[in-house]
């Protein structure tokens, strides 16, 4: 968004003389497009859920490799493990579109010939990638379920007659006695002995 004499920071979004070639308020370059600044932050969140998800790969291999898992279990363990790490991304309130992905499978849809390889690429896409086609709001509604069902399994429900109140046996004796009062003087006398 330029005309003669203003250039708008694609940042901050306030104006800047034509002169200036970096924003006067943030230091943003002027090259630097709305677009451009997306695809930058795109790239910078494939790198941390791509490390990310090599580490739930990685706790996949060893799970299956402590278990002696057979290589079909071993296989699903590893899958459990790279879908459970894109829940973890996607479920995220900000962040977790992974719109590189999409952006490339995209591309790959529209350079195939046949629909048969459009439909191949789609469907190997969203096998992989099923966890990031769940909406958001179905994620917190799963997680809030799993919080609730491990507060009612950490706290069980009282056994018949464990809330009723009875007096403790060990004080029973001592609930009916008499207070005993002392006047000002007696403790006072009796703290200068200990002194």
């Amino acid at each position: 968004m330029t005309d003669n004499h203003t250039w708008y920071c694609a940042v901050c979004q306030i104006p800047n003389p034509s002169y200036l070639e970096l924003c006067r308020n943030c230091k943003t370059s002027r090259e630097i497009t709305p677009e451009k600044l997306q695809e930058k932050g795109d790239v910078a969140e494939s790198r941390i859920i791509y490390v990310v998800q090599a580490l739930f790969l990685v706790i996949g291999i060893a799970i299956s490799r402590a278990g002696h898992f057979g290589l079909t279990a071993g296989l699903a363990t590893v899958f459990l493990a790279w879908w459970f790490g894109l829940a973890l991304f996607a479920s995220q309130t900000f962040g977790g579109e992974f719109r590189r992905e999409r952006r490339f499978v995209e591309r790959l849809v529209g350079a195939s010939r046949s629909e048969n390889e459009r439909q191949l690429i789609t469907f190997c896409f969203r096998t992989l990638y099923w966890p990031i086609f769940i909406s958001k709001r179905v994620y917190t509604i799963l997680i809030i379920g799993a919080v609730v069902i491990y507060l009612a399994g950490k706290y069980p429900p009282a056994k018949p007659g464990a809330l009723v109140c009875e007096p403790l046996e060990a004080a029973g004796g001592v609930a009916y006695a008499a207070p005993v009062y002392r006047s000002h003087l007696t403790v006072a006398i009796q703290r200068h002995r200990f002194i």
